[in-house]
């Protein structure tokens, strides 16, 4: 008998008047995949929500981001515009400098030609007085020759009169001798006494002949060392006349000197002046530019620190999208495993995956059994998929203990390693096998995998742990 219209509507009616068959005739209807799509739609669709409210708020950071990077952009290029002007006022300042420079060292030239000039003009006046100095010194050295020449002829003089002196006194001696032996020989004889007299009185008028005689060439001597004193003083007056005349043109030499000195330490003085002002006025520039460039160099940390803030940010942001696309790429192939059992068909016979309600009720049931301790339950709770299965060898029924992600890692063996021992332990005639699946697998975890007996599941193909590729490397 076919089932009509009619029928229908009264299978309408009867599941109006009783709601609870209508989950029963749920369950007889719809397939297990069928009942658990809901709750996983619901699951993906709470999940999807948060990445797009996470996208969301990344949108508005990188608008933020972007209004920044403007912002410090304008500041950037009004900070160059001002540095710019900067350096045009400072390549003025420096010309200028460069002029007064010139100007300064034109004039310090002039100074050094004309100071050179009169530099020559002293040195022949000194030339000059050198000269005259030397025919003053050749005057006195003569005029020191002819004195010692008459000194020597006076010396001569003295020394021979003091030896005619010397026989004079001599001679008187030997006269008072021959008066005494007269005068004895007068008291003797009386006669021969006035004998003696006489030639006593010849004697006396003879030595006094011959002191005038002396006395006239004393008087020539001192006539001729008067001369020659007169002469010495006439060339000594010429002599201090000429020196005279030496310290007069030294004095002026001097005053001269003195006025070229008093001007080089006027012309010094103004060029110290001017120097001071320049260095001034440098020290001004230079004090204006430490401040600006402190105020640069200060602004410019300040935009590194913005910058590092925002690479910082920019950064931190990356992370977290590659975070939520790892986190989303995991999520869909999650979803993937749980939902779609024909991809374990390759590993064993009549796939099933179990849903979460089974796999609690399954886990309870070996936690009761005391098979599972309530840690290694909770732990085989987190596992991503768990499959059973008959075993394509034996036909004997198999455990599938799967870790799922977007780039499987050396963790996610680990993972599964631990899993598949506490399921195997827990069911000790019951096959277990670890699997991870994803689309790309790490070079290391791939040897964690051969070297642990982990298959490695695909959307192409299941890899056995000694047909694990090692090249293969993450996406």
């Amino acid at each position: 008998m076919g089932f009509t219209v009619r029928d229908f509507n009264d299978l309408i009616r009867l599941l109006d008047r009783h709601p609870e068959w209508v989950e029963a005739l749920r369950q007889r209807l719809l397939t297990q995949e069928l009942l658990t799509s809901p709750r996983t739609l619901r699951r993906v669709s709470t999940r999807v929500g948060r990445v797009e409210r996470a996208v969301e708020d990344l949108k508005a950071t990188v608008q933020d981001l972007a209004q920044s990077v403007q912002d410090l952009t304008q500041s950037v290029a009004a900070l160059l515009q001002a540095q710019q002007q900067r350096d045009e006022a400072f390549a003025a300042f420096r010309a200028e400098v460069d002029g007064r420079f010139a100007g300064l060292a034109e004039a310090q030239r002039r100074h050094y030609e004309e100071f050179a000039a009169f530099r020559v003009e002293v040195d022949r006046r000194f030339a000059e007085l050198a000269e005259a100095q030397r025919r003053t010194e050749e005057s006195l050295h003569r005029l020191s020759e002819s004195f010692t020449a008459h000194r020597q002829e006076f010396l001569e003089y003295r020394a021979e009169t003091d030896r005619r002196f010397a026989e004079l006194a001599e001679a008187q001696r030997r006269h008072y001798e021959e008066f005494a032996a007269h005068r004895q020989e007068f008291l003797e004889h009386r006669q021969e006494f006035l004998d003696l007299r006489r030639e006593f009185q010849e004697h006396r008028q003879e030595f006094l002949e011959y002191r005038a005689e002396t006395d006239r060439r004393f008087a020539e001597l001192a006539e001729a060392q008067r001369r020659h004193y007169e002469e010495f003083a006439a060339h000594r007056q010429e002599f201090l006349e000429y020196r005279v005349e030496t310290d007069r043109r030294f004095a002026e030499l001097a005053e001269a000197q003195r006025r070229t000195e008093e001007s080089l330490a006027a012309h010094r003085a103004e060029t110290e002046r001017r120097f001071a002002e320049l260095a001034e006025a440098q020290r001004r520039h230079y004090e204006e530019f430490a401040a600006h460039r402190q105020e640069f160099l200060e602004y410019r940390a300040e935009t590194e620190r913005r910058f590092a803030e925002l690479a910082e940010t920019v950064r931190i942001l990356t992370r977290r999208v590659g975070d939520l696309d790892g986190l989303v790429r995991g999520w869909i192939h999650e979803d993937r495993y749980r939902t779609r059992s024909r991809r374990y068909r390759r590993l064993v016979r009549d796939p099933h995956i179990l849903s979460p309600e089974e796999r609690e009720a399954f886990l309870r049931q070996m936690e009761m059994a005391g098979r599972l301790t309530s840690e290694e339950a909770a732990e085989l709770e987190e596992a991503d998929v768990l499959v059973r299965g008959r075993s394509r060898a034996t036909g004997g029924e198999v455990f599938l203990v799967v870790e799922v992600s977007a780039t499987v890692d050396t963790d996610d063996v680990e993972r599964a390693v631990e899993r598949a021992e506490m399921l195997r332990r827990a069911e000790p005639g019951v096959e277990v096998i670890p699997v991870v699946a994803g689309p790309a697998i790490h070079p290391q975890a791939a040897q964690a995998a051969r070297a642990q007996g982990v298959w490695w599941l695909t959307d192409s193909r299941p890899y056995a742990p000694h047909e694990l590729p090692t090249e293969h490397k993450p996406s």
